[in-house]
């Protein structure tokens, strides 16, 4: 089965949107009870020693708090002189992927990031955020010029948090979306919801009884940063290999 390029991705998303928005529709005007809309959140800068790092290769760690928290793993998983660019910040949602990427893939900024690992929907789950898959859109249509993206999917043990709420996504709508998005050329999917139901201390510290089930704990943390690593093109290791 060939993969589908990015515009047939880009057309069953837009299509998946118009009917995601006649569904969110009709649900609110089943219910008198509205969902507040989440402002956005002011972003983290780049950390102060990214410029200083930044080599041939740059990989752009870009999310919420869940890959915010395994940056330093991903640093040394990726060594120098690879470069890392943050743009994560704790409570990140798929409507923040404007202000995450602005500075990193804007074409008076100089070249794009060479890969992109992206960790965003959990917050969308939690709060259950009813326009996400606009938003969802909206992040494909922008980091698709990537030469290699990184996703996520989302743990499912979020759904747990969410149910507090009437409308938005659960992690498996999401994690179709992601799915759906895996079939670019450029895409790599992890699946961090599947890695996390077979190994629960991924999200959970059994020897200090500390974790949340969603947050990656140190064990959590190592491995996510073996699967930037593990899906970074090819030539990446011959790039290194060269120097």
């Amino acid at each position: 089965m060939r993969r589908r390029t990015i515009g047939e991705i880009l057309t069953i998303l837009i299509v998946a949107l118009s009917v995601g928005v006649l569904v969110t529709r009709r649900r609110r005007s089943e219910t008198s009870t509205a969902i507040t809309p989440v402002q956005p959140r002011p972003q983290s800068p780049l950390s102060s020693d990214d410029s200083s790092q930044l080599g041939r290769f740059t990989v752009a760690v870009v999310g919420d708090s869940i890959i915010h928290m395994s940056v330093s793993q991903i640093r040394d998983a990726l060594e120098a002189p690879c470069g890392v660019a943050v743009r994560a910040h704790p409570g990140a949602k798929l409507g923040d992927i404007d202000a995450l990427t602005d500075s990193l893939l804007r074409e008076d900024a100089g070249r794009l990031p060479d890969a992109m690992a992206i960790t965003l929907g959990t917050n969308d789950v939690t709060g259950r955020t009813a326009e996400w898959l606009e938003h969802w859109t909206t992040l494909m249509k922008r980091v698709l010029v990537v030469p290699r993206v990184i996703l996520f999917t989302i743990n499912r043990h979020a759904d747990e948090l969410g149910k507090r709420c009437l409308e938005g996504p659960t992690a498996s709508n999401i994690n179709e979306a992601i799915a759906l998005a895996g079939e670019a050329e450029n895409v790599v999917v992890v699946d961090w919801d599947a890695a996390v139901q077979a190994d629960v201390e991924l999200v959970w510290d059994r020897r200090e009884h500390r974790g949340d089930f969603v947050h990656p704990s140190v064990k959590g943390q190592r491995w996510i940063a073996e699967q930037v690593r593990a899906a970074l093109p090819d030539w990446w290791s011959k790039d290194r290999r060269g120097r």
